[in-house]
C-alpha cells in the first residue's frame, strides 16, 4: 500500500512539474541556448570534426550554471512547497516519509531524463544532423591533420572520447548518461540541504560546492583532474582517465547516500515535528 502511495505521489509530482510554466520555459531555454549560440557564432571558428561541434555546443555559461540549473528543475519547487507549508496538506494523504521519498524520486527522474535527453540531442545534432546540412566546413588541415589522423586525434582529445573507439553512438549515449547522473547527484544535494536546513539557502549549497571545488582544485596540479566542472565538461583540459571523473562522481553519490540515511533514518522524527 505504501509503495502504491509513493508512486502515485511521484506520478502526480512529475505531472505538476512538467505542466508548470516555469519548467516549460526553463526546458525550452535550456534546449535552445546551444543552438542559438552555435548559429550565431560557428562561422567565426574552425572545426576539425563533429566532435569539435559537439564540444562547442557546451561553450559559454552552461558549465558555470550547470548545478544551478539542476536544482531549479525540481528542488526549487520542492523548497517552495516547504516554505508555503503546503506539505501540511500532503501529510493528510500520506506519511511524511512517503512524501519525501516521492519528492526525491521525482527529482531523480525529472532531472536525469531532462539533462540526459538534452545532451544526447546535442550529440545527435553534431554527429548526424549537422553533416546532412553541411553547415560547417571542417578544416582539419589547420590543425595539421588529415581526415584519417583526425579520427585518431579524437580518441585522445578529451576525457570520455576514449569511448569513440567503440563507436560514436557509444560515446554519445555514455556521455549523455554521465551528464544526467551528475545532474541528479548535485540536485539531490540541494534536496537534502533544503530538508536539513529548512531554508531556501539550502539551494545554494550544491552550487557553492561545485564552484568552490572547481576553483580550489585548480590550484593544485595533483587535484586538477578532479575539478568539479572538468569532470563533467572536460573540454578545456587534456584528456584524463575516465576513472578520475568516475571517482568524483562516486564520492558525490556516497555523500548523497549518507545524507539519505541520515535524513530518512535519523532525522525523520524531528522532521515530523517541524515540517
Amino acid at each position: 500500500m505504501l509503495i502504491y502511495i509513493t508512486w502515485s505521489l511521484v506520478i502526480q509530482e512529475i505531472k505538476n512539474s512538467i505542466y508548470n510554466k516555469s519548467f516549460i520555459f526553463l526546458t525550452i531555454g535550456l534546449f535552445l541556448y546551444p543552438y542559438i549560440l552555435f548559429l550565431l557564432t560557428f562561422k567565426s571558428y574552425v572545426f576539425r570534426d563533429a566532435l569539435d561541434v559537439f564540444t562547442f555546443m557546451f561553450e559559454g555559461i552552461l558549465p558555470l550554471l550547470f548545478v544551478f540549473l539542476t536544482v531549479i528543475i525540481y528542488v526549487s519547487k520542492f523548497s517552495r512547497l516547504l516554505k508555503d507549508r503546503f506539505i501540511i496538506y500532503l501529510r493528510m494523504r500520506a506519511p511524511l516519509k512517503q512524501i519525501l521519498s516521492a519528492g526525491l524520486i521525482s527529482n531523480t527522474i525529472l532531472t536525469f531524463l531532462l539533462f540526459t535527453t538534452f545532451t544526447f540531442s546535442l550529440f545527435l545534432f553534431s554527429f548526424y544532423i549537422e553533416p546532412i546540412f553541411s553547415l560547417v566546413n571542417y578544416q582539419p588541415e589547420v590543425y595539421l591533420l588529415t581526415h584519417e589522423s583526425t579520427i585518431l586525434d579524437s580518441y585522445n582529445r578529451h576525457t570520455f572520447t576514449q569511448l569513440l573507439e567503440r563507436g560514436n553512438f557509444i560515446y554519445g549515449l555514455s556521455y549523455s548518461i554521465w551528464i544526467g547522473f551528475n545532474a541528479v547527484v548535485y540536485s539531490s544535494l540541494g534536496f537534502f540541504a533544503i530538508l536539513l536546513t529548512q531554508n531556501l539557502i539550502g539551494l545554494a549549497f550544491p552550487v557553492l560546492f561545485y564552484l568552490i571545488g572547481t576553483f580550489i582544485f585548480g590550484y593544485s596540479e595533483a587535484l586538477t583532474p578532479y575539478r568539479m566542472a572538468d569532470t563533467i565538461f572536460p573540454f578545456s583540459v587534456t584528456q584524463q582517465s575516465i576513472s578520475s571523473s568516475l571517482l568524483v562522481g562516486g564520492i558525490l553519490l556516497i555523500i548523497n547516500l549518507f545524507l539519505y540515511l541520515f535524513t530518512f533514518k535519523i532525522k525523520i522524527n524531528s522532521l515530523e515535528n517541524t515540517l
